[in-house]
């Protein structure tokens, strides 16, 4: 699947001291070939599924943030949250 994408986004790193940083970010994606082929498979004796083109949305919208709390030198504990927006739908992504 040749899906090649660019992205431009902004984004704020704050250290506010050492046991608390955060980022946040803005972006936007752009599909360059929004068309993908779909594989045609067998799902019976009977027939064929898929086959033809599917048209994937141009633009992604997403905002995100992203907190740290370092535990020691060589490690830390992040929470992340991302809201993505592709045309009218939402989702929300937290780890």
């Amino acid at each position: 699947m040749n899906l090649f994408k660019t992205k431009t986004s902004l984004s704020f790193y704050s250290d506010w001291n050492k046991h608390f940083k955060t980022l946040v970010y803005a972006g936007v994606d752009w599909t360059i070939n929004p068309n993908v082929a779909n594989p045609k498979g067998r799902y019976s004796n009977i027939g064929y599924y898929g086959g033809g083109e599917s048209k994937l949305d141009n633009l992604e919208y997403a905002l995100g943030t992203t907190l740290v709390i370092p535990l020691n030198d060589d490690s830390c504990k992040k929470y992340y949250y991302k809201s993505i927006t592709i045309n009218i739908r939402l989702w929300h992504i937290i780890v």
